[in-house]
């Protein structure tokens, strides 16, 4: 393996362990964790919902309608599971007017590790005012005082402070839709997750990309990778070329699909990030990565630097099912050695262009035992 410029880590092995990227055992569950309905500006009810998902593998929704909890756990049975969470906002200084094309903005999903909480954190009932939820934004319970939103890092980090303060996960949506830049979020502390696949912004044109995610991780920051829909069409474009419904997953991997099961997979991060194409099984093992996955034209292996390995068929229009992909070697004295920086993560592409993505894990615990 050709050596990087940077100093090259090393660790004494005697043992060698797996380090897997999601669990050997369990259930993958289809999710979507980015949803709109009819409580905020989505064109579908919940219910509709539930049956639109189920009826393309789904066995996972979080509702995330704009700035107010709702309870949907009614849908909830022992084929469906519906998350409570919801999306808070924030923009420049037309906050709270409607307008967001003029400026950047910033949204962030909150998942509820309680389905009946509808308690709200960094409240603000102007936000709740451009989907028709003036009346309700009166009544609606919320932790501490009434916040002003703000396109600032001081807000954005007092959201998932307060919001993990109070059991829910964070995720940051759409970067690249919102015109956020590194300026604007290298500040952020305690991510869950990034969203590097949006169905909604796809179809508008403005695909979120991985970008993000390796300048966040470069900073020794590991959120997880998400797919999401971000969801507003209604029943009737979903079969349609142009439909932000079934386009982005995660597929969760827990031993039952109940709440909690789900919620602490979920929050330790046992899943991957797809537009199409799965993971069967992704581990490392003394110095080598091993990937099983559906059929692929094309592996890649990101790390914090230039580096990236690769794995790809050896005729073009054929397809690989796996790799086992070198990444470190012991030296003359059986110290475990790689040029690699950083982290590992791995992105899997089929045939037609989508893609799936791994969450990063750190170099250092690859090849430590």
């Amino acid at each position: 393996m050709q050596r990087g410029a940077w100093q090259n880590e090393k660790v004494r092995n005697t043992v060698t362990m797996k380090h897997f990227f999601f669990p050997e055992t369990g259930t993958f569950f289809k999710a979507n964790l980015h949803c709109h309905s009819k409580l905020s500006d989505g064109g579908m009810t919940p219910q509709q919902i539930k049956e639109v998902y189920q009826a393309h593998g789904y066995s996972i929704v979080a509702f995330t309608d704009h700035e107010l909890l709702h309870d949907n756990s009614a849908l909830t049975d022992d084929r469906f599971l519906a998350i409570t969470g919801y999306e808070i906002a924030a923009s420049g200084p037309g906050a709270g007017t409607g307008v967001f094309n003029e400026e950047k903005c910033v949204h962030l999903n909150l998942l509820s590790s309680d389905p009946h909480l509808v308690k709200h954190v960094c409240f603000h009932p102007d936000w709740c005012r451009w989907c028709d939820h003036d009346g309700q934004a009166a009544q609606a319970e919320h932790f501490g005082e009434i916040l002003p939103h703000a396109n600032t890092a001081e807000w954005v980090n007092r959201v998932i402070a307060e919001g993990r303060e109070h059991g829910f996960l964070c995720a940051y949506n759409h970067p690249s839709w919102s015109c956020q830049n590194y300026e604007d979020f290298k500040d952020y502390e305690g991510l869950w997750g990034v969203e590097l696949y949006n169905a909604g912004c796809d179809q508008a044109g403005n695909l979120d990309s991985a970008a993000v995610y390796d300048q966040i991780l470069r900073q020794g920051k590991f959120p997880f990778p998400l797919a999401t829909d971000d969801n507003h069409g209604g029943v009737s474009r979903v079969d349609l070329p142009s439909s932000d419904t079934c386009r982005g997953w995660v597929m969760v991997r827990a031993p039952r699909l109940d709440y909690p099961s789900v919620f602490a997979a979920l929050a330790r991060g046992d899943f991957y990030a797809s537009t199409g194409p799965s993971f069967e099984s992704l581990y490392c093992e003394d110095g080598i990565l091993h990937v099983a996955c559906s059929p692929v034209r094309r592996i890649f292996v990101n790390t914090a630097g230039r580096l990236t390995l690769r794995a790809y068929p050896k005729v073009e229009g054929e397809t690989i099912t796996g790799a086992e992909i070198r990444f470190a070697s012991r030296d003359e004295s059986g110290v475990l050695t790689t040029s690699a920086k950083g982290y590992l993560r791995v992105t899997i592409e089929d045939p037609a262009g989508h893609q799936a993505w791994s969450k990063a894990l750190p170099i250092a615990d690859l090849i430590r035992d």
